[in-house]
């Protein structure tokens, strides 16, 4: 066990986090029986790419937002950063 890396991520939790978690803005489009479709909101400043929209499918027990954990390290964020639709 590192006692250096627990205290650094000790004074980080105490800090207000280790990683920043909040998902992407998105909007329900549909909540079906089988499934729910949402529409990722576009970043404000960000000129639209163009394309056909970008449709995530979650892998069976996967939560709906397997694609979206944390900021920094997100797909969702980095489709809808390049102004694609999500």
């Amino acid at each position: 066990m590192d006692l250096g890396a627990a205290a650094t991520n000790l004074r980080d939790k105490a800090r207000g986090g280790v990683a920043d978690l909040r998902r992407m803005p998105r909007d329900l489009v549909e909540d079906g029986r089988n499934g729910a479709l949402h529409r990722y909101r576009p970043v404000s400043g960000v000129t639209p790419a163009g394309g056909a929209p970008v449709l995530l499918v979650p892998p069976l027990g996967a939560p709906d937002f397997a694609y979206d954990l944390r900021r920094g390290c997100s797909l969702v964020e980095h489709l809808v950063t390049a102004g694609r639709t999500v």
